[in-house]
């Protein structure tokens, strides 16, 4: 049987979230050919054996009609900016030629917004009522649409990643911090200073208290690893020979299985409070959006501190309210895959 041509549309950044999407969506359909939109070369080395082509929005546009589907895969890919009607012209441009033609198109792992315009939210109640299927991560986007037949909800997709390769002893007294920056996000950069300040500070805190600390970036491209570099720069050189910096560069298994071993973690980054869940590990969750605190609510997850009020962490309160999370994962994990249903009865696996 000759491979169908499936497009994918998502943030090639190497985010490890995004890149964990990527991942399970291609090893989940391994017998396609896959052409990743507006992708680096560097993706075709991450998944060296799954049949890839990197191409750009203007190739898509002019060869449409060889694809049989787009898939847009992502989280956070509705969000209301200054320029939004700009991107969503260019969303309808790439999928009303394949919708003319009849193909599919599908949206899997997204939440929607943060948004406050009425006309932003009724252009996409438009633009999901012409797609095969929309299937939203979280209950307050799905309620959002509810009403059109093609939207759907499931947990998160990485809630069902096959974390066994990645089951390793866990080593006692550690605690991991997942850093991300404050300084390119507008509605964050105000805290930034007391984000560095605190966090430094009930790290040595911790330190003191005999934890060997492992700062994570998951994002290099987002300054991850630059927001490492300044709270390093606020802790003693001596309490810094007690902390270990993990950068994620495409390198996924190698970042998990580093991620596994932590006993304990304080989860700024979204996919770390999945990761966490999914580890067993004791959970500190900090949240800076609404998609997280949406998780944490489906979650039933009530002990989490704003970064607005970032002030108010230290080492006691860490080590007070950070607690595994009794969740039935094997649950999240088999309705996490109900974002694959309906392409699971288009490609085969």
């Amino acid at each position: 049987m000759e491979k169908k041509n499936i497009a994918v549309l998502a943030y090639f950044e190497k985010n490890l979230g995004d890149d964990l999407f990527i991942k399970m969506l291609l090893e989940r359909y391994p017998n396609v050919n896959w052409y990743l939109i507006g992708a680096h070369e560097s993706y075709k080395g991450m998944f060296p054996n799954m049949n890839i082509q990197t191409i750009s929005k203007r190739y898509f546009l002019l060869n449409f009609y060889k694809f049989d589907a787009l898939i847009n895969i992502g989280g956070s890919i509705f969000i209301q900016t200054p320029r939004w009607y700009g991107y969503f012209i260019k969303r309808l441009a790439l999928t009303l030629p394949l919708k003319v033609l009849k193909r599919k198109v599908f949206v899997l792992g997204a939440n929607f917004g943060p948004y406050n315009s009425n006309l932003f939210e009724k252009s996409y109640n438009y633009y999901f009522k012409i797609l095969d299927d929309v299937c939203f991560r979280d209950s307050k986007s799905y309620n959002l649409y509810r009403n059109i037949n093609r939207v759907r909800v499931a947990p998160d997709i990485i809630y069902g990643l096959n974390t066994d390769k990645y089951n390793v002893p866990t080593e006692p007294n550690s605690m991991g911090v997942s850093v991300m920056s404050l300084i390119n996000r507008q509605n964050l950069r105000k805290y930034n200073k007391d984000y560095l300040n605190n966090l430094s500070e009930s790290i040595s805190d911790l330190i003191k208290r005999g934890f060997n600390i492992k700062l994570f970036s998951f994002c290099k491209e987002e300054g991850d690893e630059r927001a490492i570099k300044d709270i390093l720069t606020l802790i003693s050189p001596s309490e810094r020979e007690y902390i270990e910096v993990i950068n994620y560069n495409g390198n996924i298994d190698e970042f998990l299985y580093q991620y596994s071993k932590v006993e304990s973690f304080i989860t700024l980054r979204f996919h770390s409070l999945i990761l966490s869940q999914l580890f067993n590990q004791n959970i500190y969750p900090i949240t800076y959006s609404d998609k997280t605190i949406n998780v944490l609510e489906d979650c039933s997850i009530q002990d989490y501190l704003h970064i607005k009020n970032i002030t108010k962490i230290n080492s006691e309160r860490i080590l007070n309210y950070s607690n595994k999370h009794n969740l039935n994962i094997k649950y999240k994990s088999k309705s996490s895959n109900q974002h694959f249903s309906l392409v699971d009865n288009f490609l085969p696996r």
